[in-house]
């Protein structure tokens, strides 16, 4: 299978290879797309009034973009799907909490697992279209950093303020797992550039837009209160944004974004404030004063390092001697609005965190440096040929490559290092086959409820051939859609690791359901060649309340 996998990923980077780096050695590659395509994409009207025309100077940035979006889309969906035999943990949550069509789930707020079941729900158990996803998210940024730099900067100069976004870890190695990261840094990126345009033009649908943006933002992760705070605080304190306030604008984006959000709030309020208590659970640190102090420098160093390669990239262009630019008054107020995005939601993270003595995850970073391209533009003087955007932007089309290349052979030989296999490699087929088979065996209805250890149910239910309900960990305040009793009266299994040694790992279960059925425990090998002990998972069937009624077995046979 390695084998296998390796030549096709070798057939795939040298395709990718050639579809995001020819374009930029030879424009003519891209002629074949229709001109009025790009045409209405690329100029879609944020106040700057500009077109993109057939044989202008515009038309070879345009068609260079564009292969370049589409190149990233395809390398960075095709690498995982060929790599990575079994879903991710992200993704496989966020479809047992998606088949729910809650408002909201014990940690975060339920934009990406309302994609992830309405993928599923089209596509069945298909892997490519919940990569394809993350990746489009992922293209609304990269079109964000465009449609922003096109706004004040030459098209050469928005080329490659968007293409640098691939020297930034968060837009290509981490983007595989689609989650609320995902969406979230996508809903930044909207907002950011639809409010940068009402503030411009004043428009009443760019102001409606960026209500439902930040509403897909906070629907997302609650992280970009900081990104809705910064903005506020610039809009009142900018001499030139302020002006919104005398207009119904801002308004009308607070009054959409609330009447989207409204739902999402009384679902937390009835459900005990459960994901603020979440995220506060999950920030919570080591109380000394030491490391109240040391925590912030760590985010922020880790976040130079997430963004550091994006600096590297276009340093050979600014020159190793800093030289600030000399900004028009568009670009000056361009270029503080973006500090206030980006700087803004940084600061606020580490001035909370100083404050409070939480311990701030590096990946709750992510969504902050969308615009860091357009920033670097506007911040230095750089003086930019469309030689050098080419090959700026071949530099970056390669590190894309490279870092694609790198992710996919750690997936074949990871295990093989690691002597230790990771969850891509994990037999979930195989197990949700075994599962589904026990349960029709002792009834002919489909599974109604998995229970049990939340990787283990979650696999057994989106492999496979029906769609039950999760209940994770037997915990109902991580699930509130079923409970005990539910599971009693319609119904389930349970499943859970068995260790080397033959003990499991919770059994705390048996004493809530003495009714249930112990089968036997099974086996199943990982998806790798590495030679890795096998999966030993224990199984037990909880009859219908109904079918024990019947067969007047209600006291059922206990587990020793």
């Amino acid at each position: 299978m390695a084998a296998e996998v390796g030549e096709a990923s070798d057939h795939l980077m040298l395709w990718s290879t050639h579809l995001m780096v020819s374009v930029v050695t030879s424009p003519t590659s891209f002629s074949h797309v229709p001109t009025v395509a790009r045409e209405a994409i690329a100029s879609a009207p944020f106040g700057d009034g500009s077109l993109v025309h057939e044989g202008s100077q515009t038309d070879g940035a345009v068609r260079m973009f564009w292969m370049f979006l589409v190149g990233h889309i395809v390398v960075w969906t095709l690498v995982p799907v060929l790599t990575q035999p079994n879903l991710p943990l992200d993704i496989i949550e966020m479809l047992y909490w998606g088949r729910e069509w809650q408002w909201g789930y014990f940690k975060h707020p339920p934009l990406p697992a309302w994609i992830c079941e309405t993928l599923r729900s089209v596509f069945g158990n298909a892997h490519w279209p919940l990569y394809l996803a993350s990746q489009a998210c992922v293209a609304g940024c990269l079109w964000g950093a465009w449609r922003m730099a096109r706004q004040t900067l030459s098209p050469w100069e928005a080329l490659s303020a968007a293409a640098l976004l691939e020297g930034c870890w968060y837009y290509n190695y981490t983007t595989p797992e689609f989650n609320n990261n995902v969406t979230a840094k996508l809903g930044w990126a909207l907002a950011t550039v639809l409010i940068y345009g009402a503030l411009r033009t004043g428009r009443t649908w760019q102001w409606c837009a960026s209500g439902v943006a930040m509403a897909v933002a906070l629907l997302s992760k609650y992280d970009g209160v900081l990104l809705i705070a910064s903005l506020l605080a610039f809009s009142m304190v900018h001499s030139r944004a302020r002006r919104c306030w005398a207009t119904t604008g801002p308004f009308v984006a607070i009054a959409v974004a609330a009447s989207i959000l409204a739902p999402h709030v009384l679902w937390v309020l009835d459900n005990n404030l459960i994901t603020v208590s979440y995220l506060r659970d999950r920030s919570a640190g080591n109380p000394t004063a030491l490391s109240k102090y040391l925590s912030p420098f760590a985010f922020l160093f880790s976040q130079l390092g997430a963004v550091g390669m994006a600096a590297l990239l276009i340093a050979p262009l600014a020159g190793w001697k800093v030289r600030w630019r000399r900004c028009d008054p568009q670009q000056k107020f361009q270029r503080d609005f973006l500090l206030a995005a980006t700087l803004g939601p940084l600061a606020l993270a580490l001035l909370f965190a100083l404050i409070t003595g939480a311990q701030l995850r590096s990946m709750w970073g992510a969504s902050m440096f969308g615009y860091v391209g357009v920033l670097l533009f506007l911040t230095l003087h750089v003086e930019l040929q469309p030689a050098d955007a080419r090959h700026l932007v071949s530099r970056c089309a390669i590190l894309s490559i490279v870092l694609a290349a790198v992710y996919g052979v750690m997936n074949v030989v990871g295990p093989h290092l690691r002597h230790k296999p990771s969850r891509v490699h994990f037999p979930g087929l195989q197990l949700a086959s075994h599962v589904h088979d026990v349960w029709r065996k002792h009834h002919g209805a489909p599974l109604p409820i998995i229970a049990g250890d939340a990787w283990l149910a979650g696999n057994a239910a989106f492999y496979g051939p029906s769609c039950p309900s999760v209940y994770p960990s037997l915990r109902a305040d991580w699930a509130p859609w079923t409970s005990d009793e539910k599971l009693r009266r319609e119904g389930g299994v349970i499943v859970w690791h068995i260790a080397a040694d033959g003990d499991s790992a919770d059994k705390s279960w048996k004493n809530r359901f003495p009714e249930a059925r112990l089968q036997p425990p099974v086996e199943f090998s990982y998806q790798t060649s590495a030679g890795m002990q096998q999966l030993c998972v224990g199984v037990a069937v909880i009859p219908p309340r109904s079918t024990r009624l019947a067969a007047g077995d209600d006291a059922a046979l206990k587990i020793r």
